[in-house]
């Protein structure tokens, strides 16, 4: 199991296999959900896996959750893991209603235990801020809604790793860090910006002057990771190359086209902003009732590309294309609807699927 797993984009300290895991070892409901959720991993890679290998395992971290709720026992740090934990195994599963449910408890637990300065003090806080803001994103851009947690949160978030990056160095880890805070800031507004003209709460003169500062942003995002481009660790040359056919709609070994080793991470912003690129596009042309500007096609196609590339680069941790997979539905949308292109997509959906 890796973090992408978790379809998560950055864990530098390794939470998942030291803190968390500690955690589950002292608490029994994490325990199970932890236990359950890979399961459900190993049980996909069987032939001859069966629900009855993962599910026993959820049910018990439902039930002992519930238990220890409804005894009124002290709501801890492992109490929230186990909250997130059992949504993100509802994700994989479909299970919309539980996964909702699970939210709206994550935020008033987040609320009862943090501020949005006190979350940031430990590194088990800023990953639990990263894992439940991806949810509260998620939710608000597919229902169409504003995220239910402030926006303060979202900035202090960013501001605390763009006050990390030593700007005497080459700070890696930070500047992606700072990068992907953007990127949720970003959506977190954007999700809010759209929720808000359907509802009449703005007009739409000022819904067109907010939501041109939401592009210039957008646009100065992708600046910024343009800049953390660096060629040393660009690939160049692309092993084990297999010949394409006349099925494949991108080149994946196109030299420059992935990033490898302490950059990899760099593959996943660039698929983030073009997903947040398409949905704001999108969302804009269809309220302003405007065409789709012919150039989504390409970028869109760019994007595919970098999916393949993840899923055909020797190297790759396991789980990756789990983590690049949630954009791909959107750039779907914009590239030719031929059968080619459709069964390419199709295609690259099932092997989603059938990792989870």
């Amino acid at each position: 199991m890796t973090y992408y797993h978790y379809c998560f984009k950055l864990d530098s300290n390794d939470f998942l296999h030291t803190e968390f895991i500690d955690l589950a070892l002292e608490n029994e409901p994490l325990l199970y959900a932890a236990v359950g959720f890979a399961a459900y991993h190993h049980t996909l890679e069987q032939p001859d896996g069966m629900l009855s290998h993962f599910l026993g395992y959820y049910s018990k971290a439902v039930s002992l959750l519930r238990s220890s709720l409804e005894k009124g026992r002290q709501r801890t740090v492992a109490t929230f893991l186990t909250i997130l934990q059992l949504a993100t195994f509802e994700e994989y599963l479909g299970d919309w209603v539980h996964l909702c449910g699970h939210h709206r408890a994550a935020h008033h637990l987040l609320l009862e235990l943090y501020t949005p300065q006190t979350i940031l003090q430990t590194e088990t806080g800023r990953q639990i801020f990263a894992w439940y803001s991806r949810f509260d994103v998620i939710a608000g851009l597919m229902a169409g809604n504003q995220t239910v947690l402030g926006r303060e949160w979202y900035v202090e978030f960013q501001a605390y790793y763009e006050d990390q990056i030593d700007t005497e160095d080459v700070d890696i880890e930070n500047s992606l860090a700072a990068a992907s805070a953007a990127t949720r800031l970003i959506g977190m507004d954007m999700a809010a910006l759209f929720s808000q003209l359907p509802q009449g709460a703005i007009s739409i003169q000022e819904f067109t002057e907010q939501n041109e500062k939401l592009s210039q942003r957008i646009l100065h995002l992708r600046e910024r990771i343009e800049t953390l481009n660096d060629g040393y660790y660009t690939v160049h040359d692309f092993p084990d190359q297999q010949p394409l056919g006349p099925e494949d709609i991108v080149d994946p070994y196109e030299p420059g086209g992935l990033f490898r080793d302490e950059f990899w991470p760099l593959n996943y912003l660039w698929i983030d902003w073009y997903g947040i690129y398409q949905m704001h596009t999108l969302q804009t042309m269809t309220i302003l009732q405007q065409p789709v500007p012919p150039i989504m096609e390409a970028l869109s196609l760019d994007q595919c590309r970098i999916f393949e590339a993840i899923e055909r680069w020797p190297a790759s941790p396991k789980g990756s294309i789990l983590g690049a997979h949630e954009s791909l539905a959107i750039a779907s949308v914009f590239i030719k609807k031929d059968d080619r292109h459709t069964m390419w997509c199709r295609r690259k959906m099932a092997g989603v699927g059938r990792k989870g």
